[in-house]
């Protein structure tokens, strides 16, 4: 897919944000016609608007009108104060978890921004996501609710089978304090993986780093480990924002990063080797970079395969790309392993957890007291009617894992 098929707001973004992390010479350009609000709402839709103020700071030829500049000034300023309320909280959080004796690791977040440029505000971020060890979860709930947070209750009202069914199932809880704009959200690691990639529980808390930042411990994944994550959940939501991609290309240029691409066989999510495949290429097509060609896959089954599942991803940076069909052809593309090494347990357990009913699906239907068993009747419909809807630029306000 050509980048000639991209809008002009979109393309002058990819080009910006490539030319500032320094992965592309191409020059960013504002074409004739170019519409400037348009590019704030795509600059937001991507989870760029930091990297886009500082480049547009430090190269005055390409700074857009005043009143946009100054729109972006405000919308970096609401960020940075949002960021500022959970790293304030994140340091009265990890007192309590201390005293509790709970071991937590911080994935993606300010722990990755640490990880990735020195300091925790300078990628975007709503949540603090951190894996717990599950025999732990009851304690680290309990030394949240000690600094006044509570089970985000907001989509089950009284209805706790169903919150128990929904969040506790799904390996994570999402703790919030009334009166605050943030969220915690507490994964359970046990077993084989730690439900978000294939990386064993017990030796990802062994190989873990303890990041300082202004005298506030951030204990974190190694990054190799952390590399795998974001790789995964890139691909999960098919890289529909630019800043996932970024984040990749960030890690994976590291040279001390090896990531482990075996497929593990009772990993139920996306295929690592066809993951990278595919955001090797992507990058490859996005930025004409040559930064991950070591990642890209061989000429042959493996090269065809991440070209067609690349096309999904390219798509959504396009106007009007495809939507439901890509999204069920993508995703079936990076579970199924074609040469059945991931065996027969893996495939299960993909099925089973995509026809899972997940928090999305409360949502659709706000008010109704179904039992569970009717999520799993009408989980098909609702996910079309969910697909229909952001196709159609509807706000959906989704959360959780799954569609």
């Amino acid at each position: 897919m050509a980048l000639s098929r991209f809008d002009a707001e979109t393309l002058f973004l990819i080009d910006l944000c490539a030319a500032n992390m320094g992965l592309s010479s191409r020059r960013p350009a504002v074409e004739e016609g170019f519409d400037w609000n348009r590019f704030l709402d795509v600059s937001a839709r991507h989870r760029v608007e930091g990297i886009v103020y500082r480049a547009f700071c430090c190269d005055i030829a390409l700074a857009p009108p005043p009143d946009v500049l100054a729109s972006l000034r405000r919308m970096v300023a609401a960020q940075a104060t949002v960021r500022a309320i959970l790293l304030a909280e994140w340091r009265r959080a990890s007192e309590a978890l201390r005293a509790a004796g709970v071991r937590v690791l911080m994935m993606k977040g300010p722990a990755l921004s640490i990880q990735l440029y020195g300091e925790p505000s300078r990628r975007a971020y709503r949540d603090i996501d951190l894996l717990i060890e599950a025999d732990l979860m009851d304690r680290g709930i309990q030394a949240f609710a000690s600094i006044g947070y509570s089970i985000n209750n907001d989509e089950f009202e009284e209805d706790l089978p169903r919150r128990d069914f929904l969040q506790r199932k799904l390996r994570h809880i999402v703790l919030k304090r009334d009166g605050l704009p943030v969220y915690f959200e507490l994964h359970a690691a046990k077993g084989r993986d730690i439900g978000l990639a294939p990386l064993d529980a017990g030796r990802v808390f062994d190989r873990s780093e303890s990041l300082t930042w202004e005298g506030t411990l951030f204990p974190t994944l190694s990054k190799g480990d952390h590399a795998l994550l974001v790789v995964l959940h890139g691909a999960h939501h098919a890289w529909c924002s630019l800043q996932w991609v970024l984040d990749s290309m960030a890690l994976l240029r590291d040279p001390s990063v090896r990531l482990d691409l075996t497929s593990m066989r009772t990993w139920p999510g996306e295929d690592p080797q066809y993951s990278m495949d595919c955001l090797a290429l992507l990058a490859h097509r996005l930025f004409g970079a040559h930064c991950l060609d070591g990642y890209l896959p061989p000429m042959g089954a493996r090269m065809r395969r991440a070209v067609a599942l690349s096309r999904y991803p390219l798509s959504l940076y396009c106007t009007g790309g495809p939507r439901i069909l890509g999204r069920i052809v993508f995703i079936r593309g990076l579970f199924f392993n074609v040469k059945s090494h991931r065996g027969g347990i893996a495939r299960f357990k993909s099925i089973a957890a995509f026809a899972r009913p997940s928090i999305n699906d409360v949502r659709s239907l706000p008010g109704v007291g179904l039992p569970i068993f009717a999520y799993y009747i009408l989980r098909p419909f609702l996910v079309v009617s969910r697909q229909i809807k952001r196709a159609s630029g509807g706000d959906e306000g989704l959360v959780g894992r799954r569609s």
